[in-house]
């Protein structure tokens, strides 16, 4: 890690009000757009200093000119708020950017993080304050008017001077390869290279309108009425139709989320006496699930709003918000409402991906790690011959298919029942019955519109899972053996005992993983087996080998754009496009120095745009 000269903290007050210019209603690059937002002031923390000291709004420019950007070290908590600030407003952009709200999320268990309950869990307490909560649409102006400036400066520069204590706590736990990953991670938001096809998405948007007006005109019913619950059964019971319940947190409760077998049988209704009340049912279904399932709507308009923003190169760019530590096993999550990591990637439904689009002269390519997971467990659990399949580059679906199924099962022939092969090595690693195991087929099978019809039922299912089982039994045996480490010493407080699977050492309400950073866990939490618990390490270590591959090429110049779990995404000058993807393609297959053996594959995408890639 480059040593830097300079290390500041920052935190940006800004105008805010109740009514549009928050960010309870719009997202983070719509408000420091918006036209009333104004930078009030900057709280700024040099770690030469003896105090914090308050920059005003006249002063920032000239603040920020005496700590050259490539030699300086910047931490915030919540960089993707201020240090957006700083790069979209400013053009100032960190050589290295901190983030004390990420190094808490991975770092630590709250119920909340938010500065004032992070202070009040680290250190004992809340220096907050609540001035904040005074000026809400004021100005500079009216705030001292209001007798407050001196209150709001010292409240700034708490946060800022917390910031610091935070920062400084937690690093002897941070490893340096994490802050590196995590400025990657800040960078695909804070200097974004992606642009958005604003047309396409926009008669994408028009398109699912469109679609959904025609539903709701065809359904005979308001909108109102599909949103309700009682309302929708009602309907439903009106057309005949008997109603399937489910377990609910204060009794039985109609099943009619949109994974809930039954909701997805009524789209294919036909109980009815006549066709005419099948089409009735089936409409009704339908126009339920689309408005309840605006998650492609929302981020189309989320997306385009983004873009169309006045950035300074004058094109629609869309930043890339990750959130560093959003998941227990260290992966990332989505920001800002956007959901990057999970982008529909059905070609004739979904838009959104091919919207994504590379800078003029430029493709995208893409990087996706094949079976890390499956492999990670067969080489974990020292399933040989499974590892020696993956290693030969064998077809491991089809060929666990056959078994199956009883009959030679490839790719070209047989791609239905390769599905099912595949969907079993993919989920079967992690104690999945057989129930869940159905469940999973056919969702992934309606995902991808696959139509296996009598080929697949509960009978197939259950066999798939005993045939996983029996032909791979070191796996269900490192289940049992993780139950034991977890009965033994992570829900002990025995601090001093220590067990080691593969590399990781299992720890009292701890799993240290091969980077130093931990996976932690409440003593005795019913919710977490053996199984569950090779999940969790196993997902943990995918992000390990991803994000250690994301560095060595940010090292040879490949910075990625995209993050989305095993795959990574690079904009790439066209005239490099070849020599890129040799390169990306070495540092992704290159094993990781904590398991040596593990035998990596990779595909390589490459397109105009994010949908082409794949």
């Amino acid at each position: 890690m480059t040593k830097l000269e300079n290390f500041i903290f920052v935190d940006a007050e800004t105008y805010y009000d109740k009514e549009e210019c928050t960010l309870k209603k719009i997202s983070v690059p719509e408000y420091i757009f918006h036209p009333r937002f104004q930078v009030h002031l900057l709280a700024a923390y040099d770690i030469k200093w003896d105090a914090p000291k308050i920059i005003l709004p006249h002063e920032i420019k000239d603040f920020l000119a005496q700590y050259p950007a490539d030699k300086t070290a910047c931490c915030s908590f919540n960089a993707l708020f201020d240090l957006s600030i700083l790069a979209w407003k400013y053009g100032w952009v960190a050589g290295r950017m901190v983030d004390a709200l990420g190094m808490t999320r991975a770092l630590r268990t709250y119920d909340r993080y938010n500065l004032g309950a992070v202070l009040e869990k680290l250190f004992g307490y809340n220096s907050k304050g609540d001035v904040i909560h005074k000026v809400a649409g004021m100005t500079p102006q009216m705030i001292k008017n209001a007798g407050l400036w001196g209150e709001y400066c010292t409240y700034a520069m708490n946060d800022v001077r917390s910031n610091h204590n935070i920062y400084f706590k937690l690093l002897p736990e941070f490893p340096v390869e994490e802050r590196q990953i995590m400025d990657l991670v800040l960078r695909a938001a804070i200097v974004p290279k992606l642009r958005l096809d604003t047309e396409l998405l926009q008669t994408h948007l028009d398109e699912l309108r469109r679609y959904k007006a025609r539903l709701l005109q065809d359904c005979g019913y308001e909108k109102a009425a599909l949103m309700s619950a009682i309302q929708f059964q009602n309907a439903l019971e009106n057309l005949g139709v008997e109603i399937v319940t489910k377990p609910g947190a204060r009794g039985p409760i109609p099943a009619f989320a949109k994974t809930d077998q039954f909701m997805q049988d009524l789209l294919e209704y036909d109980q009815a006496p006549s066709e005419d009340i099948n089409q009735a049912v089936q409409t009704l279904a339908m126009a339920r699930l689309s408005f309840k399932s605006t998650l492609e709507e929302t981020r189309a308009e989320r997306f385009i709003k983004i873009a169309q923003l006045p950035w300074s190169n004058h094109e629609p760019m869309l930043p890339i918000a990750l959130r560093y530590g959003g998941a227990h096993t260290h992966r990332l999550s989505g920001e800002w409402g956007m959901n990057p990591q999970n982008l529909p990637r059905d070609k004739t439904k979904s838009k959104l991906r091919r919207a994504l689009v590379a800078p003029a002269g430029h493709l995208l390519v893409t990087a996706d790690l094949s079976q890390i997971e499956a492999r990670l467990v067969a080489v974990l659990c020292r399933q040989e011959a499974l590892v020696e399949a993956f290693r030969r580059g064998e077809d491991v679906y089809a060929s666990f298919a056959s078994v199956v199924f009883g009959r030679n099962i490839n790719k070209v022939s047989n791609p239905h029942e390769r599905f099912i092969g595949k969907t079993g090595i993919l989920g079967l690693g992690y104690g999945c019955g057989a129930d869940r195991f159905y469940q999973m087929v056919l969702s992934q099978a309606r995902q991808y519109q696959i139509e296996l019809g009598a080929l697949f039922d509960r009978r197939v299912a259950e066999s798939t899972v005993n045939i996983y089982r029996s032909l791979f039994p070191r796996i269900p045996a490192n289940w049992r053996l993780l139950d034991q480490h977890l009965a033994q010493v992570i829900n002990s407080h025995n601090q001093i005992q220590e067990r080691a699977w593969g590399p990781v050492a299992i720890k009292s309400g701890k799993v240290i993983l091969p980077n130093g950073m931990t996976l932690r866990y409440t003593l005795n939490d019913d919710k977490i087996y053996g199984a569950k618990l090779m999940e969790n390490i196993i997902q943990a270590l995918a992000r390990i080998v991803i994000m250690q591959a994301a560095l060595r090429l940010a090292n040879r110049g490949y910075r990625f754009v995209l993050q989305a779990h095993d795959e990574l995404v690079f904009v790439v000058p066209k005239d490099e496009v070849e020599e890129a993807k040799q390169i990306i393609l070495e540092e992704m297959l290159r094993p990781p120095p904590w398991l040596p053996e593990l035998p990596l594959a990779a595909e390589i995408g490459v397109g105009i745009n994010y949908g082409e890639t794949k």
